[in-house]
């Protein structure tokens, strides 16, 4: 069975992007979980 390509290309960029947030959100809550505990009371905005 042939998928059209807009199709395929839709569906590969959607689980790309969905994987690279993620990712993102991992390497986030691993930053945060490695940080000094000292430095917890600091909030500061990450972006």
């Amino acid at each position: 069975m042939a998928w059209p390509w807009e199709w395929i290309t839709c569906c590969a960029s959607f689980s790309g992007i969905s994987q690279a947030t993620f990712l993102n959100g991992a390497a986030v809550r691993w930053m945060l979980r490695s940080r000094p505990r000292h430095s917890a009371h600091r909030r500061k905005p990450i972006f």
